[in-house]
């Protein structure tokens, strides 16, 4: 199993693209890629005014966006053959969360791993901890294969 990690570097370009593209949801609420492979997909978030509530916890809608970026992180990997552009996106039909706690500082780390994975539809089970390994979140969504039209294509990497 071959496992991408995300420096610094490769993080900057994440950051220029996202300018480029007028915006990006894992940048506004400050979401970072930490590793991925075909099986699996590691997304932290750091505690912030973008993603807090005014009592200075995680917002619920942004834990739950962690975990549906990170398992759409997940689904994008395993669709997009080595060294190709994004040509499929996941669009997610159905999601379940369970909100089991909260914290009020810190990072907040999402990891994704299949529950099914199918050509067009994937399932994906999303744990999120606390710096403590205190599990915040568990949360299952359902994810539909897109095309992204030929003129739109990303590289992955």
């Amino acid at each position: 199993m071959e496992v991408t990690h995300y420096d610094d570097a490769w993080y900057d370009g994440f950051l220029q693209a996202a300018r480029e593209r007028g915006g990006d949801l894992m940048v506004s609420l400050g979401m970072r890629p930490v590793e991925s492979s075909r099986e699996h997909a590691i997304v932290d978030m750091a505690l912030s005014p973008a993603n807090s509530q005014p009592g200075g916890l995680f917002s619920a809608g942004a834990v739950m966006s962690l975990a549906d970026a990170c398992a759409a992180w997940l689904c994008v990997q395993a669709a997009t053959p080595e060294g190709k552009s994004i040509t499929m996106y996941p669009v997610c039909v159905q999601v379940s969360a369970n909100l089991l706690r909260n914290a009020s500082s810190g990072r907040a780390r999402a990891t994704s791993t299949f529950l099914q994975q199918g050509r067009t539809l994937m399932v994906v089970d999303t744990t999120v901890v606390d710096d403590a390994d205190r599990e915040l979140a568990r949360v299952t969504t359902t994810h539909v294969l897109r095309a992204i039209p030929p003129s739109r294509p990303r590289p992955l990497h």
